[in-house]
């Protein structure tokens, strides 16, 4: 399993304080390779939240969570970076973009932090741009873009060290439907290829595209057709 999360709980360290019930409760999760999971339900009910769990960013209250087999309770801050950095791409629902750089600049952000070779993902950065129609708003910086455009660099950003398995809020929330077929296809592609999608979203043409849908009922995971 790249993904496993196990009967995990959690809230806010002030709300669990004062008594109040956790938003996530004894929540369960497994994700093997090759597969696409969507996520559904309505705002507030914690689905940004459980990507955040996931990815090591929020730390559970109870229960576990293991990245590629590793449980992430047991690993250093620094250990956890690395792992994301190393197999784990990341599309936030806001973007998370350095605005004092470039498109191009955004998308290599990875490459400043791993080992890879700075020529080939250079090349990859740029075949990942063009595929998301981004080819001409490289060199520009990222403050101008449009949402669209921005979410699209997030896209290629998260997709850059070919990792084995993206989690992403709303991948499609800010595109029209042409440009929405195209980031979906390519993260299909990402699928196809033995990776993995855990997707948050709304969106028909991105439930559609799963292979399992769970939704949020009353803080736990359902599993539905």
């Amino acid at each position: 399993m790249l993904l496993e999360v196990e009967s995990v709980a959690w809230g806010p360290a002030r709300s669990l304080k004062a008594g109040d019930p956790p938003i996530l409760q004894d929540l369960s999760l497994s994700v093997p390779g090759g597969r696409w999971v969507s996520v559904t339900g309505p705002s507030g009910t914690g689905k940004t939240t459980l990507l955040s769990l996931c990815a090591g960013l929020l730390q559970p209250s109870a229960g576990s969570v293991r990245l590629f087999g590793q449980t992430l309770s047991a690993l250093s801050d620094d250990e956890v970076s690395r792992l994301r950095g190393a197999s784990l791409g990341l599309v936030f629902q806001n973007y998370h973009l350095d605005d004092s750089r470039t498109a191009l600049e955004n998308i290599l952000l990875p490459a400043y932090f791993g080992r890879g070779n700075w020529h080939e993902l250079t090349s990859r950065a740029r075949a990942l741009a063009e595929r998301l129609a981004l080819a001409e708003h490289l060199e520009k910086p990222s403050s101008v873009l449009s949402g669209g455009q921005r979410q699209r660099v997030a896209i290629c950003r998260a997709l850059l060290n070919s990792p084995r398995l993206i989690l992403a809020d709303e991948p499609t929330g800010a595109l029209d439907l042409e440009t929405a077929a195209l980031v979906l296809q390519v993260l299909s592609e990402q699928v196809a290829g033995g990776g993995s999608v855990v997707s948050v979203t709304h969106d028909s043409a991105v439930l559609q595209r799963a292979d399992l849908r769970f939704a949020f009922q009353q803080g736990r995971l359902e599993e539905v057709s």
